[in-house]
C-alpha cells in the first residue's frame, strides 16, 4: 500500500464478569499481554510459558475511596499457591508452595517466576492469601487452616501499613489455560472493616487536638483460615464465611482507632477511620472516646450488634461535652449488583457504552469518570462468537462482543504509523489463519496477530512492529479483566468500527466530560 502505514488502534475480546450486561469486548491494537518484561518474545506451545499474575478486589460503590478497595496496595505481600489442575484421570499436583510475592503500582504481582506446567494444554489452579500471618505461610496450601491477627493499634490513618496488612484477602483461579497474558486473580474481604467518621459537636473551639485516643474494647484480634480450593465456591459470601474459625489460642485487646474528624457526615465532607476487625459479636463491647482533657465518653453497643464477614460497619460518631450520639450502618464490602453508581450500567450494554480495566461497563451518556478507568469503547455485541472469527478465546463463560481502545497504539517516537512489517520485500506469515481471510467480514484479529508474532520470534519488534507493539499496549494500557487481551483487527473489525462510527466518535470525544482521556 502507498503512503504512511496505518494508525493502530487496539482490540480486546473481554467478558464482563458480573451478571449485568455481559459482553465480550475486542479492541483494535496489539494483542495485549499485561505483565510480560521487556525482554519477552511471544511463546510458542512447546516453549516454557512463564506464568504472570495481577490482582483487583471485589468492591462495593465508590461513595468512600477506601484503602485496598479495589486492588491491593504497592508494596502488598501476597503468597501463591499452584497446582497442575486435576484432569479427570490425574489428581491436583503441587508445582509452586507458598511463593512470595509483592503487587506493584500497576497492579502485577512481580518476585520469583513461575511457569506453566507441561504439556501446553495442561491447565493449573491458582490460590492466592494476602494478610497478617504470625507465622511466614510455607508448604502446601494450608487447607486445615492457617492462623492470621490484626493489629491492636490502627490509629495511624497517614500510612496505612497496619490496615493494609490486616486486610485478610484470598483469591482463586480454577482452571486457568496457559496465556502470556497476565492472569488476573479477583481477591474477595474476608474480615470485616470498620467505617469511623467523627464529628465534634458544638462547645468545642476548634477540633485540633481535642481527641485524645478512640478505643473500642475486649476485640479478638486472631482467628484462623481454612482456604477453599473452589473458584465458585469463594464467590458466595456463605462459603467465605465458613472458612473463619477460632484461633488455637484466642486473643482479646483493646484495639485503637483513628481520631481524624471531619465537620458533617455529608458525603463531601466525610472523613472516615479505617480498621480491620475480625468478625465477631459486638454485644456489651464499649467504644470509648478520651479527650485531651482527661475526660472519658464512652458508647455501648446494644445486642444484636455484630461484624460479619464481608461486612463494612460505619458509624458515625457524633462527640460534645457529655456524651457521645453513635448511629450504625452495615453495608457489604464486595460488589452488589443492587447498589451500583449511577455511571454503571443495570440494563444490557449498548454500543458506544464504556468498558473499565476493572471490567466495569458505564452508560456512553456518562459525563463524570472520577474514580473510573475506561480503557475501551464497544463497537459490537453479540451472544456468539462470529463463524467468522476463528480466533480461540479462553474465557470462563463466554464471548459477548467488542471494544475499541481509546488510546492509540504508539511506538518509542511516540509516532501512531506504525509499519506492518519492515522487511523488503514484504514477507509471508505463513497460511491464512481462518478461510475467511481476506474476507471485509473476517473477525480472527486475535490468532492473526498471534500468527505474526510467532513467526516473528526474537525479532518480531523490529520485523512486525504493529503486532509486536499490540503485544506490549497493555503496559501501558490495561487490558479489562477476564478479556483476551489487545490485538490488531481483521477486516471484518475494521468494518464493524466503521460501520458503528458516529456512535463509536461520540464516546470518544472528551468534550463536556470530566475524568475521561481519549485519542481523537
Amino acid at each position: 500500500m502507498a503512503g504512511q502505514p496505518p494508525r493502530h488502534s487496539l482490540i480486546t475480546p473481554k467478558l464482563y464478569p458480573m451478571n449485568i450486561a455481559k459482553l465480550f469486548l475486542c479492541s483494535a491494537a496489539a494483542v495485549m499481554l499485561t505483565a510480560c518484561d521487556s525482554d519477552s518474545t511471544f511463546p510458542v506451545d512447546e516453549d516454557a510459558v512463564q506464568l504472570h499474575l495481577r490482582n483487583s478486589v471485589s468492591e462495593t460503590t465508590r461513595a468512600f475511596s477506601g484503602t485496598q478497595e479495589t486492588a491491593l496496595a504497592t508494596g502488598a505481600k501476597v503468597y501463591v499457591w499452584v497446582q497442575k489442575a486435576a484432569d479427570g484421570t490425574n489428581p491436583a499436583e503441587d508445582i509452586d508452595n507458598a511463593v512470595e510475592l509483592t503487587c506493584n503500582d500497576d497492579q502485577k504481582l512481580t518476585g520469583q517466576a513461575m511457569f506453566f506446567p507441561q504439556p501446553a494444554s495442561a491447565k493449573i489452579d491458582i490460590f492466592a492469601l494476602h494478610g497478617n500471618f504470625p507465622s511466614t505461610p510455607s508448604g502446601v496450601l494450608p487447607t486445615d487452616g492457617i492462623e492470621f491477627q490484626v493489629s491492636d493499634d490502627q490509629s495511624n490513618q497517614t500510612d496505612k501499613k497496619k490496615y493494609i496488612i490486616d486486610d485478610l484477602l484470598y483469591a482463586v483461579k480454577n482452571n486457568q489455560e496457559r496465556t502470556s497474558d497476565a492472569v488476573s486473580l479477583r481477591f474477595y474481604h474476608i474480615l470485616s472493616k470498620l467505617e469511623l467518621a467523627i464529628k465534634l459537636d458544638k462547645g468545642f473551639a476548634n477540633d485540633n487536638d481535642v481527641i485524645d485516643n478512640i478505643t473500642i474494647d475486649n476485640l479478638i484480634t486472631n482467628g484462623k483460615i481454612k482456604p477453599i480450593t473452589s473458584e465458585t465456591d469463594l464467590a458466595d459470601a456463605s462459603k467465605r464465611t465458613a472458612m473463619l474459625t477460632s484461633a488455637t489460642t484466642p486473643t482479646q485487646q483493646t484495639i485503637k482507632l483513628g481520631k481524624q474528624t471531619c465537620t458533617d457526615f455529608d458525603n463531601d465532607n466525610i472523613t472516615y477511620n479505617e480498621a480491620i476487625i475480625v468478625p465477631q459479636s459486638l454485644a456489651g463491647k464499649t467504644i470509648s472516646v478520651t479527650l485531651t482533657s482527661g475526660e472519658v465518653l464512652k458508647y455501648k453497643f446494644p445486642d444484636g450488634t455484630k461484624f460479619e464477614s464481608g461486612k463494612k460497619n460505619r458509624l458515625h460518631l457524633t462527640v460534645n461535652k457529655k456524651e457521645l450520639k453513635v448511629t450504625c450502618s452495615i453495608a457489604d464490602w464486595v460488589a452488589d449488583e443492587t447498589e451500583r453508581p449511577e455511571t454503571e450500567t443495570t440494563v444490557p450494554a449498548q454500543i458506544g457504552d464504556y468498558l473499565c480495566s476493572d471490567g466495569k461497563i458505564l452508560s456512553k451518556t456518562t459525563k463524570n469518570f472520577t474514580g473510573y478507568d475506561p480503557v475501551a469503547v464497544i463497537f459490537y455485541l453479540a451472544d456468539t462468537k462470529p463463524a467468522t472469527d476463528q480466533s480461540q478465546y479462553v474465557f470462563p463463560t463466554k464471548f459477548h462482543g467488542y471494544a475499541l481502545a481509546l488510546h492509540d497504539c504508539k511506538n518509542a517516537s511516540n509516532d501512531v504509523h506504525i509499519a506492518w512489517c519492515t522487511k523488503t520485500p514484504l514477507t509471508a506469515v505463513g497460511t491464512k489463519t481462518s478461510p475467511y481471510s481476506g474476507d471485509v467480514t473476517e473477525m480472527s484479529g486475535l490468532d492473526n496477530t498471534k500468527k505474526i508474532l510467532q513467526v516473528g520470534g526474537a525479532s518480531a519488534e523490529t520485523d512486525y512492529p504493529a503486532a509486536y507493539l499490540a503485544y506490549r499496549y497493555g503496559d501501558e494500557h490495561q487490558a479489562p479483566i477476564n478479556s483476551s487481551g489487545w490485538y490488531l483487527p481483521a477486516a471484518g473489525q475494521l468494518k464493524l468500527i466503521k460501520d458503528n462510527l458516529t456512535e463509536i466518535s461520540n464516546s470518544f470525544s472528551t468534550d463536556g466530560k470530566t475524568g475521561l482521556s481519549a485519542t481523537k
